[in-house]
């Protein structure tokens, strides 16, 4: 063929090609017949060998059926295979942090402020205010309809002002979200934040590391805190810890670092047990139930504790890498933090305070053991349970002991003592719990010496031994002193009277109990007298040994049942004492020193501490003792009555007053009773005219602080407003002052000084001065003008003319002639 020659037709046939030799023709016929064949297998000459048979055409389409359904299968291997992954992460009850991860960054940044503890608290700069706003728009934002991180945190933070807003949006949102309970597509775009929110579920990307993206995204500093924490795989006692790794994070904010931790503020762990306890009991109940092992299970929840939590509570349960970021003036060391008992964020939250042993681990002397903890601002009534492991102690519990009432709870003014009398060596544990069975703090009791043989409490109550709470809601009030730990320690022959004064009328019964002599022997050792609001319990015992006096009272409605006030443990010497006619130098010692306390000292916990060693040695009760008691009621009473009268608190004053006027101390009390009657009116004068102002609503307040020029009138009572209330004049001629003043939130708004507020602060300069600004206007006119300015012109009035009452200035007239008198608004 020559250069240039083709085989195919070019035109109409002008350039018709030259004959082609025979030669030529046949190669030329094999390599068309080579290419047919070539096209008949790439068509469907390789057949499978199930189709020897089959058209090329219904070959491809069985191939390509073949290839859609390998594509099918293999997607729903992968849809089972990251069902299996958030399912496993879902069984996930160790609350850890994945140890890998499919996104890397880095723990902090360049140019981060330093780690330095926060000087306020977290109730200082957090407020309910703070979260109104955050989380309504955290639950409007879908993850599926945003592109990005980016995209997400300006959905979530435009509308918000401040970076505690943004912060609390940004947490809110990830845990609204429900990771592990939401379905997934299988295709994604993992940099989206659904594909983020997927990844997390699989296991991939831990909350630390998410939470970062989001505020990092926000301009919000935030680090990765590495460390140990004590999560749902650790045990009270464990000395291995290092296990127990895990990540946390601290955000700058309010120009302090404060610690966040998301996996624990956003998920918790129900169920998890080992299987190594006996439930032996439940606060004198008998339970001996064994435990069967269980991993638990994992679900959402969002918890505000560990949302900003103070490095002063966070240090008991986490521990991290870096000494700085513990964020103390003081950091405790590793070995501090493995043997601190286990607290619990009710533990911190009630303000509760250990005062025994400081330890996760408490050994017993012959079987015998106290935990003290002492209560903080309220009182919180607590109960206990008490867990044997069968699994440490190497046996289970006799078949011939059971574990109840060998713990009793001991109330005193100061603390509650859990004191435990275990007859059966091995390990333990105490659970402490509120009374909602809330965990607040556990120990490890090691029991593992020679104990004593000892006998179970006669009982077990509830409210514990002691006056407590429950005594006054009960309906009664202790008047004798000298057994408020709970403990009558008595001789055989002796006869023991205690008082109580009736709160309100009621019925009364009291009851012996002994663990071996039964209810109608000891009827008769147990009686009460009641004398007009006074109730005389009358004690003896019929022989040596251990007792619980129970006093029970009704409420006088047919169908009221009586309940348990009161109960003290009776305890008598084996060898009671005579009285031999004399005494040595340290009886004689101690009889001088209850004397001249209940003679000469101001402080009932003095003279209490001396009637309690006069009692323990047993001395005869030469008048010493009811002297003593009534000193201590005397003293009690009156320093109620004046902390009532110093804090200036009408609920406490008036509980100090109905104490002081019921009690039998009432004649020496008469000058501080006066007094305290007419401040209790003064203050609850105060508070009554604060009731129509802090009756507005918020949208009524804020409409004058939107004003940009208000009548003269209503910027002259809200002067007259922040200058009763401790502001500077000068500044108050700015109507922007005044705006500023109006927005601000927490303790600084007004309405909560205006509820909190305390005439001792306002010179009769300052009110007088107030006085003026307002007389020229009247209520009517400026009601007229705003409902919310008349309001608080009547406060103004108010507090003005009582403090020049009380300082003279006030003759009781008016303080105009156009102005009626008036005490209140009628303001809706």
């Amino acid at each position: 063929m020559g250069c240039g020659a083709s085989k195919y037709k070019m035109g109409n046939g002008a350039n018709k090609p030259a004959p082609v030799p025979e030669e030529e023709e046949k190669k030329e016929g094999e390599e068309d017949e080579e290419k047919q064949n070539e096209g008949e297998e790439g068509e469907g000459g390789n057949l499978p060998n199930g189709f020897p048979s089959m058209s090329r055409q219904e070959a491809v389409k069985e191939r390509f059926r073949n290839v859609v359904n390998m594509t099918r299968i293999a997607g729903r291997m992968l849809k089972e295979q990251e069902q299996r992954a958030i399912e496993k992460g879902r069984q996930n009850t160790s609350l850890k942090e994945p140890e890998r991860e499919e996104i890397v960054i880095p723990d902090s940044m360049y140019m981060y402020p330093p780690a330095r503890p926060p000087k306020r608290k977290k109730n200082e700069i957090f407020h309910e205010s703070d979260c109104i706003l955050a989380d309504a728009i955290a639950a409007k934002v879908d993850a599926e309809s945003v592109g990005s991180i980016d995209e997400l945190v300006r959905e979530l933070t435009i509308k918000l002002k401040t970076d505690m807003q943004k912060l609390r949006a940004l947490f809110m949102w990830l845990g609204m979200q429900r990771i592990r309970q939401r379905t997934y597509p299988t295709i994604l775009d993992p940099t989206t934040p659904i594909g983020h929110l997927k990844r997390m579920a699989l296991g991939r990307v831990s909350y630390a590391v998410m939470f970062t993206l989001l505020c990092r995204s926000a301009k919000l500093p935030c680090v990765i805190i590495r460390g140990i924490a004590k999560s749902a795989s650790y045990e009270v006692g464990d000395k291995n810890v290092d296990s127990l790794r895990n990540m946390w994070n601290a955000v700058y904010v309010s120009g302090e670092w404060r610690f966040v931790f998301p996996l624990w503020a956003l998920s918790a762990v129900v169920g998890k047990t080992t299987g190594d306890w006996t439930l032996a009991e439940s606060t004198g109940e008998p339970l001996l139930q064994r435990e069967e092992k269980s991993a638990g299970e994992s679900v959402s929840q969002v918890d505000d504790y560990y949302f900003l939590i103070d490095p002063g509570e966070f240090c008991f349960t986490c521990f991290p890498d870096e000494k700085r970021w513990q964020l103390l003036r003081e950091p405790i060391s590793k070995r501090k933090f493995i043997r601190v008992p286990y607290l619990w964020p009710p533990y911190f939250q009630y303000g509760l305070q250990i005062s025994t042993k400081f330890d996760s681990i408490i050994k017993t002397v012959k079987g015998k053991c106290n935990i003290a903890i002492k209560p903080g601002p309220e009182f919180v009534p607590l109960s206990y349970e008490l867990h044997y492991n069968h699994k440490e102690s190497d046996r289970d519990i006799p078949d011939d002991i059971q574990l109840e009432r060998y713990v009793a709870i001991m109330n005193e003014a100061d603390k509650t003592n859990f004191i435990l009398r275990l007859p059966v060596d091995g390990v333990y544990k105490l659970e402490v719990l509120d009374n909602s069975k809330d965990w607040i703090c556990f120990f490890k009791i090691w029991c593992d010496e020679d104990i004593e043989p000892w006998d179970p409490y006669p009982i077990n109550s509830m409210i514990g031994f002691g006056p407590c709470k429950e005594t006054e809601n009960a309906g009664l009030r202790v008047e004798t002193l000298a057994y408020s730990n709970g403990v009558i320690n008595m001789t055989k022959k002796q006869h023991i009277q205690i008082k109580f004064t009736m709160l309100r009328n009621l019925h009364i019964r009291t009851v012996l109990v002994h663990n071996t002599i039964s209810p109608a022997e000891l009827q008769e050792h147990a009686s009460h007298k009641i004398l007009d609001n006074l109730v005389n319990v009358h004690l003896t015992v019929p022989q040596n040994g251990e007792y619980a006096l129970q006093v029970f009272t009704k409420e006088k409605g047919p169908n009221d049942e009586f309940r348990n006030a009161i109960n003290y443990l009776v305890v008598t010497d084996e060898k009671p004492r005579k009285d031999k006619g004399w005494e040595n130098a340290r009886e004689k010692l101690i009889r001088h020193r209850l004397d001249e306390s209940t003679s000469k000292s101001r402080n009932p916990e003095e003279i209490k501490q001396a009637l309690y060693k006069f009692n323990d040695l047993e001395l005869i009760n030469h008048g010493e003792v009811d002297r003593a008691q009534r000193r201590i009621g005397y003293l009690v009473t009156k320093n109620n009555l004046r902390d009532g009268i110093n804090r200036r608190h009408v609920e406490v004053l008036d509980r100090a007053l109905r104490e002081a006027k019921d009690s039998e101390h009432r004649d020496k009390l008469e000058g501080m009773i006066t007094d305290g009657e007419a401040l209790l009116q003064h203050l609850s004068q105060i508070n009554l005219f604060a009731h129509d102002v802090l009756a507005l609503q918020r949208t009524t307040v804020s409409e004058i602080h939107r004003y940009n020029i208000p009548k003269q009138s209503i910027h002259d009572v809200m002067k007259a407003t922040f200058l009763v209330l401790g502001e500077k004049e000068e500044p108050l001629g700015d109507w922007e002052a005044i705006q500023d003043l109006l927005r601000k939130a927490g303790r600084e708004n007004v309405l909560y000084k205006i509820k909190q507020y305390d005439t001792i602060y306002l010179e009769t300069e300052t009110a007088q001065r107030a006085a003026d600004i307002i007389s020229q206007y009247d209520k009517a006119n400026l009601l007229e003008a705003s409902a919310a300015a008349g309001a608080f012109y009547v406060w103004v009035y108010n507090i003005t003319k009582e403090v020049l009452k009380w300082t003279g200035y006030y003759d009781g007239g008016e303080q105009t002639k156009s102005q009626p008198e008036f005490e209140q608004s009628t303001v809706q």
